[in-house]
């Protein structure tokens, strides 16, 4: 072979890369490496031939600048693909058993098949440096003829004069912190998607068509990302009759031995089971569905399990105790995990909590990061689930929150046996067929023209509540989803204050003005014997202190003195005026010369 002529340039400079025209010439002294004519900052870089050893791509980082070019047009392609920008970072998604899934620190919790983690500028480094063979093309003029020592031919030698040879090198610093930032900010990285959500099951996308081929998905920025195993059968773009008769059967098999105390609740779960494949569809947020028993033992939990075994899912034990807690747990689910179902099992006491209100309500959540003035934001795309024994609920989380009720009627109920189906087993055998059943009940309802049922609220589940209702009654499934049993339209707190404005108004009169201190001046002197008041009314000039809510019963039969209760009272009162419970409401009225007055209000009849 000749020997190669090189520029004036590279003549000068031996050690440092050939310019793009020498490395032409120099493609037949690389056992047969050309550079690739590309367009974009990979034409300077990247060699055609992978790396006889490792069968790594070749990419030269002697330049920095050109490695800064061809890193940032890399970030999202290629073996890159995996990484994605969310919200200001560049993150990945590592599956259960891969590199970068963290575990949950309590043995009887779950994170899902898969988590969303940032990566770093550090880890960005070595990612490069595992997928590539980083390094520079050296070449030395050697003295001898052809196949003598001093010019003889090895595995990196050509029979020239001229040695060449890959030196492998490692990433710069600079260019992996330059990438980086470039792939927090967005700018220059034109193959570095945004993920706005991962599924585990095809999806039905807001179109009405079905996501159901791996990979990212550029219309609704979803990644699926299928479990192992997981086969779904073909489902029909206009699923027959039969077809769907033939779904709604294997769908309602599920909990058909599952002793739910009225149809509504099954109706609720099945709305529950269907959420998680409609999310791009009908987009949350979602209500709580509070999954009850009146013992343990009636397979409450496992009733939750169910739509976790189908869809992906993140379980927790309790209830975290304060509200600070709640925040940092439910911010590290959105952010860190994928899975669409999120459970809270074994809840004990009153769930009662303002920051689990304002999650049920917000499309994102927000929270301050610890130690800093800026806020992490991520997107409330989960159906959230609860399972307690007699659960209690406060504040205003009730018409928040869906019921599914169960109850075996019966002592021991984890003692039954005899069910038809395993469903340990078989939901988990049979996930394919019932993620295939749902979606062909979903197309059918999209192929019949959507119809949804009357809108019975107006609030943020309106939209959704109206589809899934409509949905689950023209297909067949028996119950009303959304309906409430009298017993949970209101939450304890609120028939406590019931009771309270009952008893004013039974005292102090309907639309009659009245100041708190006059309210105190009527109640019963704890003293005294309150006996008769169980048997029958007390007198009618006389408040019963057990009616007080909250905590004020116990302040009143403690109190020394009425100031420091009339201040109590009436910051309890001033805090929840123009509040309905039924038709019922304390009304203010502020009089500048009188300071203002209060008065019962029945809806309908204000003056």
């Amino acid at each position: 072979m000749n020997e190669i002529k090189w520029c004036p340039k590279c003549e000068a400079n031996p050690d440092a890369d050939p310019c793009a025209e020498c490395a032409d010439r120099l493609a037949a002294s690389l056992h047969g490496i050309r550079y690739e004519t590309i367009t974009g900052a990979t034409t300077k870089v990247k060699i055609a031939t992978p790396d006889p050893k490792t069968g790594l791509t070749r990419i030269k980082v002697g330049s920095k600048s050109d490695a800064n070019d061809w890193l940032r047009e890399e970030l999202g392609r290629g073996p890159l693909s995996g990484l994605f920008r969310r919200g200001g970072e560049m993150v990945f998604t590592p599956r259960v058993g891969e590199e970068g899934y963290v575990p949950p620190r309590a043995e009887n919790e779950e994170d899902g098949p898969a988590q969303v983690r940032a990566m770093t500028a550090l880890d960005l480094k070595t990612a490069v440096e595992i997928r590539y063979s980083l390094g520079v093309v050296r070449r030395k003029e050697i003295k001898g003829e052809e196949g003598s020592e001093e010019g003889g031919r090895d595995e990196d030698e050509t029979p020239t004069k001229t040695r060449m040879w890959w030196e492998r090198k490692t990433l710069p610093t600079e260019c992996a912190n330059h990438a980086h930032s470039a792939a927090r900010s967005g700018d220059g990285v034109p193959n570095l998607r945004v993920l706005r959500g991962v599924t585990h099951t095809p999806i039905v996308r807001p179109d009405g068509g079905i996501l159901d081929r791996p990979g990212y998905d550029a219309a609704t920025g979803l990644l699926f990302l299928p479990e192992a195993g997981l086969v779904v059968p073909p489902v029909s773009v206009i699923p027959t009759p039969e077809e769907i008769k033939d779904a709604v059967r294997l769908v309602s098999s599920i909990v058909a031995e599952f002793p739910f105390v009225e149809e509504h609740h099954r109706a609720n779960w099945f709305g529950m089971l269907f959420t998680p494949i409609m999310r791009a569809m009908l987009p949350g947020p979602y209500p709580a569905f509070v999954i009850n028993a009146p013992s343990p033992g009636a397979g409450k939990s496992f009733l939750a399990s169910i739509p976790r075994t189908v869809h992906g899912g993140i379980l927790r034990a309790g209830f975290p105790e304060t509200d600070a807690e709640l925040t940092k747990g439910v911010l590290g689910i959105l952010t860190e995990t994928t899975a669409p179902v999120v459970t809270l099992d074994n809840v004990r006491g009153k769930i009662k909590s303002a920051a689990f209100e304002g999650l049920l309500t917000t499309a994102t959540f927000s929270d301050r990061l610890l130690g800093k003035n800026s806020e992490r934001t991520a997107p409330n795309d989960r159906v959230w689930t609860i399972t307690a024994n007699n659960a209690e609920i406060g504040g205003d989380l009730a018409r928040r929150c869906y019921w599914v009720v169960i109850d075996p009627k019966m002592p021991r109920p984890h003692e039954r046996s005899g069910f038809t189906l395993d469903l340990r087993t078989w939901v988990p055998e049979h996930r394919g067929e019932i993620i295939a059943a749902l979606l062909t009940i979903v197309r059918g309802w999209l192929a019949a023209g959507r119809p949804t049922a009357p809108r019975k609220r107006s609030d943020d589940y309106a939209t959704w509540d109206a589809a899934m209702a409509g949905m689950l009654s023209w297909a067949g499934f028996a119950g009303e989803f959304g309906r409430k049993d009298e017993d949970h339209l209101e939450s304890d707190d609120d028939k406590e204050w019931r009771e309270f404005l009952t008893e004013v108004a039974r005292v102090m009169g309907v639309n009659r003005p009245f100041k708190v201190v006059e309210l105190v001046e009527t109640i019963a002197d704890s003293s005294l014997d309150l006996t008769p008041f169980a048997d029958g009314e007390p007198p009618s000039d006389t408040f019963d202190p057990t009616k007080l809510p909250g905590d004020l019963a116990d302040k009143w039969s403690r109190a020394t003195g009425k100031a420091g209760f009339v201040r109590s009272l009436g910051k309890w009162v001033a805090n929840r005026k123009g509040r309905y419970v039924g038709d019922l409401a304390i009304d203010f009225r502020p009089d500048p010369k009188k300071g203002g007055t209060y008065r019962v209000v029945r809806f309908g009849t204000e003056s």
